[in-house]
């Protein structure tokens, strides 16, 4: 993409606005395929110099608001872009070139307090004043120069082309551009600028420094302070452009089908005669190009394709067009104050409200407590950070764009190295349970690995280092902003790869589950083998992949005009598709349930999801457990929504209590619980109360001191209930040995509770109603 392209849409669009689009989740990888598959623009067409005898044809000076009433409502036909031949390409134009205009000109934009003070008011004066520099000594050029880096061979052999000596004259080389973090005094620190003329407004606007210590415009302007384009003076140097096939209508006014142009580029076009090629600009393309033979220019068509341009857009024709009239007219700078791409805009209030609408419903349901939601660590989360990048630092892009830009490629890397992490943790512990039954020698490795806490620092801490490490390369463009380009092409290829790494998951899981999916259905498959619908997040991975692949094509196949809001459409999707993979979908499912649930509950009065009396639903599920069918379910459901730790308590008691319920506990049992259940980080770690920890471990110290003998026992015990005056927990007979059900009265409550939280979810399957329905027939039949 040409770098008059990308500053095109810097400037149309808010930079606010930009980003938005650009770091929410992915998001932003449709702004780059857009820009990207985006037909470069065609170089505006821009010229200066005395009135010439070829043509007289100019455009009558107009009403600036008008004026740009007319380029902004008039409908513009789809044109084909012209065929354009650039001067500083090492192409060489076919020997028998047809000339029709000048699509742009390289233009010396020269301060007018300069402009007076030394006599400089046409391109004749500075090629004057150059050849007087150049024929005395260097250190006696009085005025600075400073020449866009790109420009500056075509400058050199425009001074040859003049017979001037460049060797004498010193200029700066200058790199224009909206990435720049250095100082932006690049106008203000040379007296004359040299440049391509259609970049010069866009960057007036961009810098808007102040004037400082050059003599402000007051005549037209009550912002004198601020840099304008009225203060200074253009003159053309040499064409820069050269349009080589037929076009109805200027090119101006059909580029690339947009609506949206700047008022001051048509009046600096219409001061330079809209391209109208004069002999000496046919004389300095057989300088430069020696191949060169025959070149024709054709006048008449020239003629034709103004008057159509003129009727075209209702345009009327005068014969004289001043300098003194070109600045009366400019717009002052303020790059923003017509807004060219509101409709853009106004495509992100639906992405504000999406990511708001997400928001609300995360806190205000405390979906944040849910196993599905909590299990995803700080997913759920990252809409936040680009909410907090955007209030940061949208004031300050316009300052420093490739700071904010490096920034936004970080974020974008961070949040799928987060997701991709929290992926494979999730993977590793939905087959937790095999692994430690494999090998319980790392134990302890897998107990530190499982702890929420320890998950997400991990995470966190190794995504934030990842997305440092595979952005590094970004910050060569801190040193040479040529390379900008490696922002998009990294931003594409992380967002590229994840998608499809996404999409190939997705195919291989299903592969591995096909008997599952064949046998037992999509829905079984996406949500009772999957309650925290991992699943169903990478298939909307593989969706924005399908997106980008959409808009890809038609930005290549659509018109500028219809392209432009199907790339706005197509963002919006992706922002909804992001939404939904940071826990949206669980968020929708979970308010599908409870809506089930209370229409359930209010037809039914006695059906088993009423949960009015706790103690009913207690015994329904002590019930269900006695069901092998049942509990084989239960098992299932709870490995899938890793919550396997309680189910498996719930066995470990079973057979303690097949033992006898007063049977004494012994230290290597309770020592046992702790490593497995109770201490911190360990392997299946129960979510209790800290009350009731508490008094696990009083009960562990009072089976330690009983295993040593009865009188130390008694004495520990005394002991032990000074160390906890306050505590509200049971208290234990030092004179009898602690049994199996003072341990059951300890936890049994807490895990309980968190079996009955799983039930609650599993009910609402699909897998569920099927053996309800059956169990229902059994019992009726007294077969259970």
């Amino acid at each position: 993409m040409t770098r008059a392209t990308n500053f095109a849409a810097h400037n149309a669009i808010s930079w606010r606005a930009w980003w938005v689009v650009k770091i929410s989740t992915m998001m932003m990888m449709i702004v780059v395929l857009v820009n990207a598959s985006m037909s470069p623009m065609p170089r505006k067409v821009h010229n200066e110099e005395e009135p010439s005898t070829s043509s007289s044809i100019f455009m009558k000076q107009m009403d600036e608001e008008n004026y740009i009433d007319v380029i902004l409502k008039e409908p513009v036909q789809e044109v084909q872009p012209p065929s354009t031949f650039f001067l500083i390409s090492r192409e060489r134009p076919s020997y028998n070139t047809t000339l029709f205009l000048v699509g742009n000109y390289l233009t010396a934009f020269v301060w007018r307090d300069v402009s007076h003070s030394f006599n400089i008011s046409a391109t004749r004066d500075l090629l004057e004043w150059l050849r007087e520099v150049s024929m005395s000594n260097q250190n006696t050029q009085q005025l600075s120069i400073g020449i866009d880096a790109e420009y500056a061979p075509l400058f050199l052999s425009t001074l040859e082309f003049h017979n001037i000596d460049s060797a004498s004259i010193s200029f700066n080389l200058l790199h224009f551009s909206s990435d720049l973090c250095t100082q932006r005094q690049l106008f203000v620190d040379h007296d004359i600028i040299i440049m391509d003329s259609l970049q010069s407004f866009l960057f007036v606007n961009l810098y808007r420094n102040t004037i400082e210590k050059r003599k402000p415009s007051t005549t037209y302007y009550s912002d004198a302070n601020i840099m304008n384009p009225s203060d200074f003076v253009p003159m053309k140097l040499a064409p820069l452009e050269i349009v080589t096939s037929k076009t109805q209508l200027h090119p101006l006014f059909t580029l690339a089908g947009s609506k949206h142009l700047l008022l001051n580029r048509v009046l600096l076009s219409r001061y330079f005669k809209f391209g109208n090629i004069t002999e000496e600009d046919v004389n300095f393309m057989r300088f430069l190009f020696s191949n060169i033979t025959d070149v024709h220019v054709d006048y008449e068509w020239f003629n034709s394709m103004m008057l159509n341009t003129q009727h075209r857009f209702n345009i009327s024709i005068e014969a004289h067009f001043s300098l003194n009239q070109l600045f009366t007219s400019y717009l002052n700078s303020t790059p923003f104050e017509y807004s060219f791409f509101a409709s853009h805009d106004y495509w992100i209030i639906p992405i504000i409200l999406v990511y708001l609408l997400y928001l609300i419903m995360l806190f205000s349901m405390r979906a944040f407590r849910l196993p599905s939601i909590k299990r995803r660590l700080v997913i759920p989360y990252l809409p936040l950070l680009f909410i907090v990048y955007e209030v940061i630092l949208s004031s300050i892009t316009s300052q420093c764009f490739l700071g904010t830009s490096y920034i936004g490629v970080i974020l974008i890397v961070f949040c799928i190295c987060v997701y991709s992490l929290t992926i494979l943790r999730y993977f590793y512990l939905r087959n937790l349970y095999g692994l430690i039954a494999k090998g319980k020698k790392r134990v302890l490795l897998h107990s530190f690995c499982v702890s929420f806490k320890t998950g997400i620092v991990l995470i966190v801490a190794a995504s934030f280092v990842l997305s440092i490490v595979l952005t590094l390369h970004c910050i060569a463009v801190f040193f040479d902003v040529t390379l900008s380009s490696i922002y998009n092409i990294t931003f594409a290829s992380y967002v590229l790869l994840s998608t499809i790494i996404g999409l190939i998951a997705v195919a291989v899981d299903t592969l591995f589950n096909r008997k599952i999916l064949k046998e037992k259905g999509l829905r079984h498959f996406l949500f009772f083998n999957d309650p925290l619908m991992v699943r169903l997040d990478l298939l909307f991975i593989s969706f924005i992949l399908l997106l980008i692949i959409a808009l890809v094509i038609s930005n290549s196949t659509s018109p500028f005009s219809v392209s432009f809001h199907l790339g706005n459409m197509f963002r919006f999707f992706m922002h909804c598709f992001i939404a939904l993979i940071c826990g949206g979908n669980i968020l929708i499912m979970e308010s599908f349930t409870k809506i089930r649930r209370r229409i359930r509950k209010q037809k039914h009065a006695t059906n088993i999801n009423n949960v009015n009396n706790p103690n009913e639903e207690e015994s329904e599920l002590y019930a269900f457990l006695g069901n092998r069918e049942f509990e084989d379910l239960f098992k299932e459901y709870s490995t899938k929504e890793m919550s396997i730790e309680n189910y498996l308590f719930y066995k470990k008691m079973q057979q303690l209590a097949e033992k006898g319920k007063h049977q004494f506990l012994t230290f290597e049992i309770m020592h046992e619980i702790e490593n497995e259940f109770i201490k911190n980080n360990s392997a299946f770690e129960l979510n209790i109360s800290s009350s009731s920890k508490k008094s696990f471990y009083k009960l562990l110290d009072a089976v330690r001191l009983n295993s040593t003998s009865i009188a130390m026992q008694q004495q520990s015990c005394k002991t032990m209930d000074k160390s906890f005056p306050e505590g509200n927990n049971k208290h234990y007979d030092s004179s009898s040995s602690p049994t199996i059900q003072d341990l059951h009265s300890i936890l049994w409550a807490d895990i309980f509770v968190n079996m009955l939280d799983t039930h609650s979810r599993l009910i609402e399957t699909k897998e569920f109603s099927d053996w309800f329905k059956v169990y229902e027939i059994q019992k009726s039949n007294a077969i259970v």
